[in-house]
């Protein structure tokens, strides 16, 4: 799997996509339905928002309950039409997001078409990711509770993926780390780490320098087809590397429960361009989105 030249792929498989007509009359690029989740849209829990005391945004802070969010990552949900969406840790922060629980929502947009549709997104249940076991290693924000449930005090989750056993793996940021839960949302491991890839929020860094910069951690986390391999993709560069177009990819036995030592190179377009997601498009090839910040026009 060569990920130096899978810019080239990408962009050739989106292009050809667009290229095709969405309706025999109508060529090029077309939007075929729209659903939209409000920002303020609550799910049952504790209070959340504590650290932003007042109004940000037209929303007033702490929260009655779980705010839901935006999403880092969707996965095909249990039935047709349904979909598992996680959001990011929270408020942005390991600091203001201690009371934010990390969770995979059930959703099922209703999108609104030329033909009909509301528009609108039904938020179901949810998985609760918690660390009941203590195998996290680390005193987590709800240490001493009987459910131990995780928080975006403890973990900053960019990406996930489910493997062949029904098993979830996520991508994470404060570590960097892969982390392996259960279906129920359980953790079964400790953080799985890259040696000598440390952010200014890992916890095991006992004083000292971090190797890598903070919010550049494993945006990206593809599996193959078949949910044996796992590539994990650093979102930038690490801190001692000379070339800042660099980004590490490092595959994962699900099987073995391991690295396997087989690590690829990606050359970003420019310095300033992150590694936004990846998605296996087979066992040998990978489909990657790079953004760079920008907005409109200026992206």
């Amino acid at each position: 799997m060569n990920l130096v030249s899978a810019k080239k792929l990408a962009l050739g498989a989106v292009l050809s996509f667009l290229a095709l007509p969405a309706v025999a009359d109508r060529p090029g690029p077309t939007l075929e339905g729209r659903a939209v989740l409000p920002a303020y849209t609550l799910a049952p829990g504790p209070a959340s928002g504590e650290a932003l005391a007042g109004t940000t945004n037209g929303i007033t802070f702490p929260l009655p309950s779980q705010p839901v969010e935006g999403f880092s990552a969707v996965l095909e949900g249990r039935e047709a039409g349904e979909y598992l969406a996680m959001p990011d840790n929270g408020y942005g922060g390991k600091g203001n997001s201690k009371d934010f629980l990390i969770r995979a929502y059930y959703i099922e947009p209703d999108f609104k078409t030329a033909t009909g549709g509301s528009g609108t997104i039904e938020v179901r249940d949810f998985i609760q990711f918690s660390d009941p076991d203590h195998l996290i290693g680390f005193p987590i924000v709800r240490e001493d509770t009987a459910e131990r449930w995780l928080t975006g005090g403890d973990i900053d989750p960019e990406s996930l993926q489910r493997d062949h056993n029904g098993d979830f793996w996520m991508g994470e940021e404060f570590g960097p780390w892969i982390l392996h839960f259960a279906a129920s949302g359980n953790l079964l491991h400790a953080p799985y780490e890259i040696p000598g890839v440390r952010s200014p929020n890992n916890p095991f860094l006992d004083g000292q320098p971090n190797t890598h910069p903070n919010s550049r951690g494993f945006e990206a986390l593809a599996i193959t087809p078949n949910g044996k391999h796992l590539y994990a993709a650093l979102e930038g560069p690490v801190l001692t590397d000379s070339n800042k177009l660099r980004r590490y990819v490092y595959e994962f036995s699900v099987d073995a429960t391991a690295l396997t030592g087989r690590v690829w190179e990606y050359k970003t377009e420019n310095i300033a361009s992150m590694v936004a997601d990846m998605w296996a498009l087979d066992d040998n090839r990978m489909a990657l989105i790079e953004r760079d910040g920008g907005l409109g026009l200026n992206a």
